[in-house]
Formats: structure tokens, sequence, C-alpha cells
């Protein structure tokens, strides 16, 4: 069904039938914003983490390489 099709059908509503629609469609549009901003939440989440479980991993190598003991060679 192309547009101008689309339009004839919308116009041919009584008026708050053509109000629920437009309702729903602006319902529609705050559900899909709100599931994107929740997942780059969750995203960006997991990349801070993500980076300070690195950075503490780094940490804790440099930490283990000063305080191991030396081997000793016979």
């Amino acid at each position: 069904m192309n547009t101008r099709n689309k339009n004839k059908a919308f116009a041919a509503l009584p008026r708050n039938a053509r109000r629920r629609a437009s309702d729903r469609r602006g319902i529609l549009l705050l559900v899909v914003l709100s599931l994107l901003t929740l997942f780059l939440m969750i995203g960006t989440a997991f990349i801070v983490t993500a980076n300070q479980y690195r950075q503490m991993n780094k940490a804790r190598g440099k930490v283990a390489e000063q305080t191991s003991a030396p081997v000793r060679q016979v």
C-alpha cells in the first residue's frame, strides 16, 4: 500500500479515530526512543566497567612482577 492510499484511508477515519492513531504513533516513537536510550546506557556501563577491570588487571600484573621472588639460576 503506497502512501497516497494510506493517507486516503487515514482521512476516511472519524476524527477521534485519527487522533487515537496518531497518539499511538507518538507513543510508539517514545517507546522506541526509550529502548534505544536504555541500550545505550547499558552499553556505556559495560564499556566503562570493562575498562576499569582491564586497568585493574594491568596494575595487578605490574605488582606481581615487582613482588615476585627472583629466580635463582644454578
